[in-house]
């Protein structure tokens, strides 16, 4: 595992175009496991009125959760809906 980590490393510093795919594709991981962040405006904080932002809920959704979230479905549901030919 350690030595498949160095050679993505070691591929990511020789061609920088692999170390922005890596990263990109290492973000939608990140936010397809962890879609919810704590909401920066009322960061958790009682106020007289409900944040804009989360309405109450105190966690909102990452950069491009959202779409990730509906990609997957698509596809289950692509998938659930596919004929037995």
């Amino acid at each position: 595992m350690i030595g498949f980590v160095f050679g993505v490393l070691a591929s990511a510093v020789a061609a920088p175009a692999n170390a922005v795919v890596l990263g990109i594709v290492g973000w939608l991981v990140f936010a397809y496991i962890s879609p919810y962040r704590e909401c920066r405006w009322c960061q958790g904080k009682r106020k007289r009125r409900r944040c804009w932002r989360c309405h109450g809920r105190k966690q909102v959704r990452r950069l491009g959760a959202y779409h990730i979230h509906k990609v997957r479905q698509s596809i289950q549901q692509a998938w659930n809906e596919r004929g037995d030919d």
